[in-house]
């Protein structure tokens, strides 16, 4: 393993991601407009990420490397290897939007009580507001 990185909020790795990701897309030539609309985010989402100002989530990593057409083994719920880099995810808050392997119903509810003991309380009350507006629709 060439490259061992650890990404996340300040992580000293974050510069070397975003030219990892930059290095790729330069090699497929499509633009960064182009892969922020097939990923759903902004161009300029995608120019922090390239320049380490900010760092994906581990399930929007890996749709990145699809995109890129980059071949990554899922090692654990919070790291990937792809090529000759091994990639630890710190962040706090993981993806569960897009298709990570199967977790059971029991694994699910332990990794979201987790999630919930460590955010900090802005993040918990958007959480809480976001719970009650769909309970309030579909109720």
């Amino acid at each position: 393993m060439h490259n061992v990185l650890t990404v996340g909020p300040n992580e000293p790795d974050n510069v070397k991601f975003g030219e990892i990701l930059r290095g790729f897309r330069n090699n497929i030539q499509i633009s960064r407009s182009e892969v922020a609309s097939r990923l759903g985010v902004s161009s300029e989402y995608m120019r922090l990420l390239e320049r380490g100002e900010r760092t994906p989530a581990l399930g929007t990593a890996i749709k990145l490397l699809n995109i890129y057409a980059i071949p990554c083994e899922y090692i654990s719920k919070s790291r990937i290897v792809f090529e000759n880099t091994s990639v630890e995810f710190t962040s706090r808050i993981k993806e569960a939007r897009h298709n990570l392997p199967e977790q059971s119903r029991n694994e699910m509810i332990g990794e979201i009580v987790n999630l919930l003991v460590t955010a900090d309380d802005d993040t918990l009350k958007k959480v809480l507001a976001s719970f009650l507006r769909r309970a309030n629709a579909t109720g």
